[in-house]
């Protein structure tokens, strides 16, 4: 199975990375920032998620059947939503080449719990959002990106990592 890792570089991303190819997996991991490990830079494609193009053109040459996406600003120093515009208009342009593309057939979201954090307060469902931060809004958006493309040719599922 050929699996595109986006956002591979970074912590979660380089232990997923590991993982997969310990199990005989094709991984290319799409990212802005070189791998940790030199090794792995022969998997290394740098690019940005907000580059439509080149993700489109990328997916194409690829074919990935799995797409996991960990790509993200996920500080919380940003002072505008759109300081977090990777992360929504990311998502956003992973979606559209993995409905352009009949070889995908998974769509794996690494979302936040900051997506419903609120004090004392359980989400109800998984869609129950009350973010406090711009990250977690910037979350917000690309759930619900993925959340409108039920029914596409590709199953999907959000992973939301907690600290």
């Amino acid at each position: 199975m050929r699996i595109l890792v986006t956002g591979g570089s970074g912590f979660i991303g380089t232990h997923l990375i590991e993982s997969l190819l310990a199990d005989q997996y094709e991984v290319r991991n799409l990212d802005i920032a070189p791998p940790k490990l030199l090794k792995d830079r022969v998997y290394w494609i740098e690019g940005d998620v907000t580059d439509a193009t080149s993700v489109m053109r990328l997916v194409k040459s690829f074919s990935p059947q799995a797409i996991c996406h960990l790509a993200a600003r996920t500080d919380m120093e940003g002072n505008s939503i759109e300081d977090y515009v990777v992360n929504y208009e990311g998502t956003q342009c992973l979606l559209d080449a993995a409905h352009a593309h009949p070889a995908v057939e998974r769509f794996i979201l690494v979302s936040t719990q900051f997506v419903h954090q609120q004090p004392n307060s359980m989400p109800q469902h998984d869609a129950d959002y009350a973010p406090h931060t711009l990250y977690g809004e910037s979350n917000v958006r690309a759930e619900e990106a993925l959340r409108a493309v039920a029914g596409s040719h590709f199953a999907w599922a959000i992973a939301r990592p907690t600290n």
